[in-house]
């Protein structure tokens, strides 16, 4: 059903902006998979938390949630005749940014504790189940023992072979008499990273490069944004953010749109759109207040609005604007 809907307007698309929406495939080599996989699981893992989802409680990752990001990652790297593809998969490498954290954990428990003195020891089973259990359900090993002079605790960092909801776990271990506490074994810093967004006809997927003292938060980023429809089709919307200069690869970079005046009174200007175009004018509370497809320069008649703050979404072939306006 997705397919034949989304067919049309890629056709459509196709016929204004050059080759911006692609057919790609789904399916790769193990090697291109495993590649993937732990983007794709945290991906899953970011999603969980930032819907509240109910699985934020599970320590396993739902194979749903991280499939449908493989998916997307997957028709991306296909995508090749995508020039964009290449910057991000061929030149950049682009990953999400290892946070959260998959499969390290760190536990601070009682130093004294006979499971800890086994554990400083490096001898596993512990004896004690509750430990045991954890360690042996989820394939935990020994990395690390921080023995902390001063403090009541010492600190185990565990390392899994597989990739799980840290979190969740941590809580797990943290209902153990004698644990002061359990996280993740996160990164600090910044670096390139891949955001994602699940709709009901695409996943968008932005890769961003960073760069400039990373470490204490990358002071330049660029970004390329695509949509992957679920027929495994990309559609590559354009990049932005910091200039790239170091790339020889070509991008497609559309023009800025442009809108004016702002305020305005009963039209709009739109300018920079080279063809058709969808928009959206929405008051402050989301309500659309007018709404259409044109390739006239003159969104009109807009003098009976009433004042106050809107929101035009402007959406072409290869961009997607939004600007915040003020009617006088």
């Amino acid at each position: 059903m997705k397919f034949f809907f989304l067919l049309p307007t890629a056709l459509a698309c196709l016929q204004i902006a050059t080759a911006q929406i692609v057919l790609s495939s789904c399916t790769a080599p193990d090697s291109i998979i495993a590649k993937y996989k732990d983007d794709a699981d945290r991906l899953a893992v970011r999603n969980i938390f930032s819907d509240s989802s109910s699985y934020m409680d599970s320590t396993h990752i739902p194979k749903s949630w991280s499939d449908t990001a493989l998916n997307a990652l997957i028709a991306i790297y296909n995508a090749t005749t995508l020039p964009a593809r290449d910057t991000v998969v061929s030149m950049f490498d682009i990953h999400t940014f290892p946070n959260p954290v998959l499969d390290n954990i760190i536990v601070a428990a009682d130093s004294n504790l006979a499971w800890m003195h086994q554990l400083h020891n490096n001898i596993i089973p512990t004896g004690e189940p509750s430990v045991d259990s954890l360690i042996n359900n989820y394939h935990l090993n020994l990395t690390d023992y921080f023995a902390w002079i001063f403090f009541p605790y010492h600190i185990v960092v565990f390392q899994s072979d597989s990739n799980y909801n840290i979190v969740a776990l941590s809580h797990q271990f943290e209902t153990i008499l004698g644990v002061f506490y359990s996280e993740p074994d996160g990164y600090a810093g910044d670096g390139n990273n891949i955001t994602d967004s699940v709709n009901s006809n695409f996943v968008e997927l932005i890769y961003s490069y960073g760069w400039g003292d990373c470490p204490a938060g990358c002071g330049e980023r660029r970004f390329w944004k695509f949509h992957v429809y679920y027929d495994c089709s990309v559609e590559y919307l354009g990049s932005y953010g910091s200039p790239l200069v170091i790339t020889s690869i070509p991008e497609i970079i559309s023009d800025t749109i442009k809108v004016h005046p702002n305020p305005f009174k009963e039209k709009l200007l739109i300018e920079n759109t080279h063809s058709a175009y969808e928009y959206q004018l929405s008051n402050i509370l989301g309500q659309v207040v007018r709404s259409g497809k044109t390739s006239e320069t003159t969104i009109s008649n807009l003098d009976e609005l009433s004042k106050g703050i809107f929101f035009l979404r402007v959406k072409t072939c290869d961009q997607i604007e939004i600007f915040k306006l003020i009617k006088e």
